[in-house]
């Protein structure tokens, strides 16, 4: 996997309380690997502090490649000790050029994931940030990820918003089998041609004082006509399939609202529909792999999977795990 990226680290008696950044949508990805749970993306990551050490953190940002389909989409995802889930964001996407602000910030006791002034997104977190990232991450060699360029990106301390800043040591390169991670402290992010440089630039300034975001409202019950249950569960084995295992066995697959199956995941919350939104839920038992998270984040294994589906136009909505398997703490 190679990420081109942007990054900062805060000291640990200065915790992150919210990350900020946004982008044009670029000109279309390249992505080879969708129909097999592969992706290429732009995205701001947070590091939240773990007491276990594991590592967590919640993301948010423009992606193509989604649950298996071959999709453009606004998304988010939280990565807790044993849980992993990733959401659509209601917000329409627009074409090449379009601009969209992308923020995740404590309120009260979690972190919530804000697109263009709306809260899409709640993950029950302590609200403790190590680490803010911008970047890009792609799942294979062949996938193009064109120029994407950040702007405006600012993080949220106890003495409030401020400008992103250099840190020393910011632009390194490591070794990842079989593409290169390279890291890089502000520009434009995206694949050099003929393997040159990329261009690096200075970041404007953003003003204090970001809006909390309002909570956003999807749309609501249909009334139908409603998938089949064969078409939904069609679209679930393909998100299985795209998670790492076409021979998945369906526990159960259950017709529900979007609030139902939001209470019965205990795990974040999504408003990318509306609480009454019909929806199917399947679960899988199986061997999984989520591939998406900041660097130095490895996949993560999980021997269940669920996939949420609207039953009105068969978009997957959330996929995710709740059986996680951690290897323990992660070594900085």
């Amino acid at each position: 996997m190679t990420i081109y990226g942007i990054g900062i680290f805060q000291p640990d008696d200065d915790p992150l309380i919210g990350a900020f950044a946004q982008w044009l949508n670029p000109a279309p990805y390249t992505t080879t690997d969708a129909g097999s749970g592969g992706f290429t993306l732009c995205a701001l990551w947070t590091r939240i502090f773990s007491p276990s050490g594991i590592r967590s953190w919640v993301e948010v940002g423009y992606t193509q490649g989604f649950g298996g389909q071959n999709v453009t989409a606004l998304y988010w995802a939280e990565g807790i000790s044993g849980v992993y889930y990733e959401y659509v964001v209601g917000e329409p996407v627009g074409p090449p050029g379009t601009q969209h602000a992308y923020q995740a910030k404590v309120v009260g006791d979690e972190w919530t994931v804000v697109v263009d002034g709306e809260t899409w997104g709640w993950s029950p977190q302590p609200p403790l940030g190590t680490e803010i990232n911008v970047g890009g991450e792609m799942t294979s060699a062949n996938n193009v990820l064109t120029a994407t360029n950040p702007a405006e990106m600012s993080f949220q301390t106890r003495n409030g918003w401020q400008p992103w800043t250099a840190q020393p040591d910011a632009i390194s390169r490591g070794q990842e089998d079989p593409l290169t991670f390279q890291w890089i402290q502000l520009g434009v992010l995206g694949q050099a041609a003929s393997g040159g440089a990329v261009e690096v630039k200075d970041a404007p300034r953003v003003d204090a004082g970001l809006p909390e975001g309002r909570p956003a409202t999807g749309p609501g019950a249909s009334g139908g006509p409603f998938l089949a249950r064969s078409e939904a569960e069609a679209i679930a084995r393909v998100a299985a399939a795209a998670t790492g295992d076409s021979q998945a066995r369906l526990v159960a697959l259950e017709t529900t609202t979007h609030g139902d199956a939001v209470a019965a995941r205990r795990a974040g919350r999504s408003s990318t529909v509306a609480d009454d939104r019909e929806v199917y839920v399947a679960r899988f038992e199986g061997t999984f792999t989520f591939r998406r998270g900041p660097r130095g984040t490895p996949p993560r294994r999980a021997s269940a999977l669920e996939v949420e589906i609207d039953a009105t136009d068969g978009r997957v909505l959330a996929l995710g795990s709740r059986a996680i398997e951690e290897s323990g703490p992660v070594a900085e």
